[in-house]
């Protein structure tokens, strides 16, 4: 669609917007939020990160009675339920609201509180999201003996939650949310080994995830594709949005192997 607002390159943008040097034009210039919401309405080189998380939440907002086992599942497993789906919705719409007035004209403050709350977002389901896994491993050692762990991996999490937001660079967010992820990788290893329980159907779904993480975290950090040919990505296909739909991927194998985990869970502690 076209529209009368002029997008600028790369020179023009304020410090906080010049993150991505490898991305030389498709910027929106400083806008209210009305500006920044009726940039839906035409294309620049944030539309496919916003669409790409948009999409999908609206989605999941009209399906979820469908798609969540309300009636199978009972006791402490629905509150896991009800944490992994929030948890989904949030991590969606913080990325959603930071990609779309990243560029609002009150400049460097907003920008900043939108960037903790897209980042919240992804703590948020990697910690309440991942709950329903790391308690259905820890499900078979004794009926009520997953909530110490789950419990301590809310604790790890919260470390990491303060480490993120003291962070600067991409880089030293990604390293912060390395604490709860090696939480993860040791329990995924004693599962896979046979020592810890949960859903064996599961297992490959929540490996999937991790791997399509580090995928995805790893292409953002080094800024791939754009790197290698900077301006030939601006719109599509940059390194922020294979990141998005790598996430995207990786929500919906999470999903998959925590319904397996709370359906296993739940007939544990009938």
């Amino acid at each position: 669609m076209s529209t009368s607002v002029r997008l600028v390159d790369f020179a023009c943008m304020p410090d906080h917007l010049r993150f991505n040097r490898f991305v030389l034009t498709g910027y929106r210039p400083l806008m209210s939020v009305v500006g920044c919401l009726y940039s839906l309405f035409y294309f620049h080189n944030e539309s496919i990160n916003v669409y790409s998380h948009l999409l999908p939440l609206l989605y999941i907002l009209l399906m979820m009675p469908v798609h969540l086992p309300w009636q199978t599942i009972s006791g402490s497993v629905t509150w896991l339920s009800i944490l992994h789906s929030a948890s989904v919705v949030v991590v969606l719409s913080g990325s959603v609201a930071y990609h779309l007035c990243m560029n609002h004209c009150r400049g460097r403050t907003v920008y900043k509180k939108l960037l903790r709350i897209d980042v919240c977002g992804i703590w948020t389901v990697n910690t309440f999201g991942c709950l329903a896994n790391v308690s259905a491993t820890f499900g078979d050692r004794s009926i009520g003996g997953w909530l110490v762990p789950a419990g301590l991996y809310v604790l790890f999490s919260i470390v990491s939650l303060r480490m993120v937001l003291s962070s600067r660079t991409q880089l030293d967010r990604a390293i912060a949310f390395l604490v709860p992820s090696l939480a993860r990788y040791i329990a995924i290893y004693l599962r896979a080994t046979g020592y810890l329980g949960g859903s064996p159907t599961a297992l490959q779904y929540i490996i999937c995830t991790e791997v399509l993480s580090l995928i995805g975290a790893t292409i953002n950090v080094c800024r791939i594709p754009e790197r290698w040919s900077p301006g030939l990505f601006d719109y599509v296909f940059n390194s922020h949005q294979i990141f998005h739909f790598l996430s995207l991927i990786g929500l919906f194998t999470l999903h998959t192997g925590a319904l397996d985990d709370m359906r296993w869970l739940d007939q544990r502690l009938k």
